[in-house]
């Protein structure tokens, strides 16, 4: 009789245990109805959500999908709070993971896939926005979690220029004497236009200083850029910022592994007004024709209006390349050359005027002049075009001279062929035909190529 009564006791618990189960899977479900129909009266229409917990401290969703093509995905979301302060929008923290994120481009404009309707019954008022002091400790309290994390999250951006998949991770919170803020990447890609970018792992790390001022450090070992038919270039970046409420200033560094391409940059962009800042090129370096092609101390404004000088160094440069270029594979030769080249940067046209400079040889060589370069059928051409067959030669130089349209180029070179029955020294002045501007605008100066890229089209 007694284990009777112990077995229909422990029958009824398991009775009532199964009922409350029961009914908080119903409870969950009704919350869960309650929160789409909630949204949904916000322009979100919410395709799938899960309530997995909810206690008066802790609520966990699942399976998020907003809105019916491409889709916002959170696979699972997690918030803990305080009731007390829960009311007015406080959280203590907040945990996301695995979230998908589509961006796209319709009629100029980039919409976040399923929360169109959304943002546009609830367009961004600038005076809002300027009322966030995102420098301020109290401020941030306000609208953040004492902690956020998030994870695995993904997010694509189409266009008809540019698509990019970019994976992060966020780690945000409040400690006791600073404010803490991670975000970290992997495999970042970008296609536009005709460059293709592709990086390994990205780190920002930055803490809000006793000044307000948010500082930090972003450090990219790999960045491989492709130009469709160029070899790819691979280069690490390392970049120190501050950001107050009202600037951002950044010191940029950038080399590949070989050490032959190098650029010192300092950023100045007002929060307010991005394009009324600036990039002070303090060194820029790169390889062109064997050796490098530099420049240093150039002004680019962001508004990428104003016109942009520059001095375009040639450190040993491979003359045969040079040549071959300038003259359109009509002059072959051997040694080096450096020298200095002004040169201004029109944005709107896209184009670059070279003003008066030269280049001189490094060392003595040999140089061939193709006859074509020098038509004509008098003795005196008969004889040129015989000597620069194999002309070798002790001093070499190419001359720039410009107007306000266009740049002519000569070369200026001064020697002797040891075939020629002519021993004396002679002075040849040769004017060339090749695009010296494009080669030095493929190789350093793609900035109407950013320009292109980053103009909507109309």
């Amino acid at each position: 009789m007694k284990n009777f009564k112990i077995i229909s006791l422990l029958l009824i618990l398991l009775l009532a245990g199964i009922i409350f189960f029961w009914q908080s899977l119903q409870y969950l479900e009704v919350a869960g109805g309650q929160l789409i129909t909630l949204l949904g009266a916000k322009n979100i229409k919410v395709s799938s959500l899960k309530v997995n917990t909810l206690t008066n401290s802790q609520v966990e969703f699942s399976d998020i999908i907003i809105g019916e093509d491409s889709n916002l995905k959170v696979h699972n979301l997690k918030t803990s709070y305080d009731l007390s302060k829960l009311i007015s929008g406080k959280l203590n923290n907040l945990e996301a993971d695995d979230i998908e994120v589509n961006i796209y481009e319709k009629d100029g404009k980039f919409l976040i896939a399923g929360l169109e309707k959304f943002l546009e019954n609830n367009p961004q008022k600038d005076n809002a926005a300027k009322s966030i002091n995102f420098t301020d400790i109290d401020s941030l309290r306000k609208i953040l979690p004492e902690r956020l994390v998030i994870k695995n999250m993904e997010i694509s951006l189409k266009s008809r220029k540019i698509e990019a998949v970019l994976p992060l991770d966020v780690n945000f919170g409040f400690d006791n004497t600073e404010t803490i803020l991670k975000i970290a990447s992997k495999n970042f890609d970008l296609t536009a236009a005709h460059y293709e970018l592709t990086t390994g792992n990205i780190q920002l790390d930055a803490i809000l200083n006793e000044n307000q001022k948010w500082q930090g450090n972003v450090f990219i070992p790999s960045i491989k850029i492709t130009k469709t038919g160029d070899d790819t270039a691979d280069i690490s970046v390392k970049l120190g910022f501050l950001l107050s409420q009202d600037n951002l200033e950044a010191d940029i560094l950038i080399n590949d592994q070989k050490n032959s391409i190098k650029a010192d940059m300092k950023l100045f962009m007002p929060v307010a007004a991005p394009s009324s800042g600036n990039l002070n090129i303090q060194h820029i370096q790169f390889p062109w024709g064997v050796g490098f092609i530099s420049s240093k101390l150039v002004n680019v404004p962001l508004n990428m209006k104003e016109e942009i000088s520059a001095v375009i160094k040639l450190n040993n440069v491979d003359l045969s390349s040079t040549l071959g270029n300038l003259s359109e594979g009509k002059i072959k030769g051997t040694g080096k050359i450096s020298g200095s080249f002004p040169v201004v940067y029109d944005p709107a046209s896209g184009k670059i005027l070279l003003k008066n400079g030269e280049a001189n040889e490094v060392d003595e060589g040999v140089i061939s002049v193709s006859p074509e370069l020098l038509p004509g059928d008098n003795t005196n051409l008969e004889l040129a075009r015989s000597t620069l067959e194999n002309f070798h030669y002790t001093k070499l130089q190419i001359l720039v001279s410009s107007d306000a349209i266009k740049s002519s180029i000569a070369l200026a070179i001064e020697g002797k062929n040891p075939n020629s029955q002519e021993k004396r020294p002679v002075k040849f002045n040769i004017n060339l035909t090749g695009d010296m501007l494009q080669l030095i605008q493929q190789s350093i100066l793609p900035l109407n190529d950013i320009k292109q890229l980053l103009k909507q089209e109309k």
